[in-house]
C-alpha cells in the first residue's frame, strides 16, 4: 500500500478519489490498494492505517496534538485532582448552605424566597470564586473544611449516632438530586465563566488527548441521565422514552439550524460540522436505553456496558482514533464532517450503561441499616478506588480522549461521580442527617411543614432542588444568556471583579427561573 501524508482533496470514504501524482506514480490512499481499484471496507481501512503507523508510516499527517505522549503523565494526574478539588467546592457550599439555613430555620420558618436567596448566595459565590479567580486555592479549601467537618463529626459523635438510626434512599435519593444539581450548577456556571479572562486556561476543552473541566460536562451529563434511568417495562415507558429523545434532537436540529442561518462558526473540532451535545444525549439515551432493556439483571448489564466500551476501545486502537482526529482530514462527507460526535457516541452509549447499573445499586424500597449501608459504602470505596488506578493505567497506556469519548475517558468520569456520589452520602445522609436531622411532617407543626414539606426532599438546598426539577430548561436558558451576554458585555474584556459580578447575576437569573417553575410545580424538561 502506497500511503501519502496529506488527503487533499478526497473523501476518506468513497472509492473514486484515487490521485496521481506529479512523477506520474499512482497514489493510492489508505482505503485502497494499488493493485485493486475499489474502496476496502471501513474496518478494513481503519485496520490498514493502524498496521501502517504502527510500522512507521502515517496515514494521516498528524500532529502533534494528537500524541498524549508530549504530555507528562504527572500532569495529567494532577490535574485530575485539581478539576475534582474544583468540583468539590460546590459539594462544600451546598453543606455549609444545609447547615445555615438549617440553624436559622425559626426566621427562615414558611419564607421559601429569603432561604432561597440564602442558599444562592452561599453556594453561588463559593462557585464562581473556585472556577474564577480564586482556583489556584480549592486545594487549600477542601482540605481545611474536611478537617473541620471530621473534628465537627468526632465531637459530635456521628459514627455511634449514626448506628441507631436507619437511611431511607428510596426510588429517588438525594444524593442523585445533589449529583445531578452539581453537574448541571457548574456546567451553567462553566459556559459563560470560560468566556472571561481570569477563567483558567487549562480548563478549557482538549480536542485531542487530556482533561479539562469542560471536558466533564457531557460525560457527567450522560452520567446524570443514566442513573434516574427508568426500567423499560411497558409502552408507556417506550413513549415516554420517544418523546424525550425527539425533544433533544429537536434542539440539535434547531442549533445547528441557527448557526447556520446566523453564519456563526463553532468549533467543529468539538463535535463535527453538523453534531452537536444535543443529537449525543438524545441518541445516547436512546440507543442505551433500548441496550439496557436487554439486560435481565443488574450483573448482566455491567457486562452489557463493557462489552460496548471495549468494543469500542478496540475500534479506536484499530485506527479509528487517528480517523476522527486528523486535522487534515477534508470534511466533505457526512461522516467526515461530523468524525467526532458520529466516532464518541458508543462510548457514550457504554458510559451511560454503566450509569444505569450505578443507579440502580442505590435504589432500595426499605430503610436500611447503618450496618448495610457500610456495605454499599465499602463497595462504592473499593470501586472507586480500583477505578482511579485504572483512570491512572489509561493515562499511561490509550490516554484520556473527551473526542474519542475513549475508555480512558469513561473511566475518569465514572472516577468523578463515585467519588463524588461517595462524598455526598458520607456529608448529607449520613453527617448531616444524623447530626442535625430535618423535621418530618409528624414531628412539626403546620409552620415547620410549610418549610421542609418542598414536593421533593426537604434535605436538599432549594436551588440544589429547583436546579434538578427543570435540569435542560436550566442549561437552555443560560446557554440563550450566555449569548446575550457575549454580545451585550464583551466578557473578554472584563476585569476580576466584573467578572465576579456579571457571573453571579447571570446565575442569579437562571437559577431565580428555575425556582419559581419548582414552587409552580411546573417541569418542563
Amino acid at each position: 500500500m502506497d500511503v501519502i501524508d496529506n488527503i487533499n482533496n478526497s473523501s476518506f470514504l468513497w472509492p473514486d478519489k484515487a490521485k496521481v501524482s506529479m512523477e506520474g506514480r499512482t497514489n493510492i490512499y489508505c482505503n485502497a490498494y494499488e493493485s485493486e481499484r475499489h474502496c476496502l471496507s471501513i474496518s478494513a481501512q481503519l485496520l490498514a492505517c493502524n498496521q501502517e503507523a504502527t510500522s512507521g508510516g502515517r496515514c494521516y499527517k498528524v500532529d502533534t496534538e494528537m500524541s498524549f505522549d508530549d504530555v507528562p503523565k504527572r500532569t495529567v494526574v494532577i490535574k485530575i485532582c485539581h478539576i475534582f478539588c474544583t468540583v468539590v467546592v460546590t459539594l462544600i457550599a451546598a453543606a455549609m448552605s444545609r447547615i445555615i439555613t438549617q440553624k436559622m430555620s425559626s426566621m427562615l420558618r414558611c419564607k421559601h424566597w429569603l432561604r432561597f436567596l440564602m442558599e444562592f448566595i452561599l453556594i453561588t459565590l463559593h462557585s464562581v470564586f473556585s472556577v474564577n479567580v480564586a482556583n489556584a486555592y480549592v486545594e487549600y479549601v477542601c482540605c481545611v473544611m474536611f478537617i473541620i467537618f471530621g473534628l465537627i463529626a468526632w465531637w459530635k459523635k456521628c459514627d455511634q449516632r449514626a448506628r441507631d438510626r436507619e437511611f431511607h434512599f428510596g426510588h429517588r435519593p438525594q444524593v442523585f438530586t445533589l449529583l445531578r444539581a452539581t453537574i448541571s450548577y457548574l456546567t451553567v456556571l462553566c459556559i459563560l465563566a470560560i468566556d472571561f479572562e481570569n477563567f483558567p486556561k487549562f480548563f478549557r476543552k482538549t480536542y485531542r488527548y487530556g482533561v479539562s473541566l469542560m471536558d466533564t460536562g457531557i460525560g457527567l451529563f450522560v452520567f446524570s441521565m443514566g442513573i434516574v434511568s427508568q426500567n423499560f417495562q411497558k409502552c408507556t415507558d417506550l413513549k415516554r422514552l420517544l418523546f424525550s429523545v425527539s425533544c433533544m434532537l429537536t434542539l440539535g436540529f434547531a442549533r445547528t439550524t441557527i448557526l447556520a442561518f446566523i453564519n456563526y462558526r463553532q468549533d467543529e473540532r468539538e463535535y463535527g460540522v453538523h453534531w452537536n451535545a444535543f443529537f449525543t444525549l438524545g441518541f445516547t439515551k436512546l440507543i442505551g436505553t433500548l441496550l439496557t432493556a436487554v439486560a435481565k439483571s443488574d450483573g448482566q448489564l455491567f457486562l452489557l456496558g463493557m462489552l460496548v466500551l471495549s468494543t469500542h476501545e478496540i475500534a479506536l486502537q484499530s485506527g479509528l482514533r487517528l480517523f476522527v482526529m486528523d486535522s487534515n482530514l477534508p470534511r466533505d462527507t457526512f461522516a467526515t464532517a461530523n468524525r467526532e460526535g458520529l466516532c464518541s457516541l458508543p462510548g457514550f452509549v457504554a458510559l451511560y450503561i454503566l450509569s444505569v447499573y450505578f443507579g440502580k445499586q442505590f435504589r432500595t424500597k426499605e430503610t436500611a441499616t447503618f450496618s448495610n449501608l457500610k456495605k454499599k459504602l465499602k463497595l462504592l470505596i473499593f470501586g472507586t478506588c480500583v477505578n482511579s488506578i485504572l483512570v491512572i493505567l489509561s493515562i499511561m497506556t490509550t490516554g484520556i480522549a473527551r473526542v474519542t469519548c475513549n475508555i480512558g475517558y469513561v473511566l475518569w468520569i465514572l472516577n468523578i461521580a463515585s467519588g463524588m456520589s461517595l462524598l455526598y452520602i458520607i456529608v448529607f445522609d449520613i453527617a448531616l442527617d444524623t447530626i442535625w436531622p430535618m423535621p418530618s411532617a409528624k414531628q412539626s407543626d403546620r409552620n415547620d411543614y410549610c418549610t421542609s414539606s418542598s414536593h421533593m426532599h426537604p434535605e436538599v438546598p432549594l436551588v440544589m432542588e429547583a436546579i434538578n426539577y427543570n435540569g435542560l430548561t436550566f442549561f437552555l436558558l443560560a446557554n440563550i444568556l450566555t449569548g446575550a451576554v457575549n454580545i451585550y458585555l464583551k466578557p473578554e474584556e472584563r476585569n476580576d471583579a466584573e467578572s465576579v459580578l456579571i457571573l453571579m447575576v447571570y446565575m442569579f437569573l437562571t437559577t431565580t427561573a428555575m425556582f419559581i417553575l419548582y414552587k409552580l410545580k411546573l417541569r418542563i424538561a
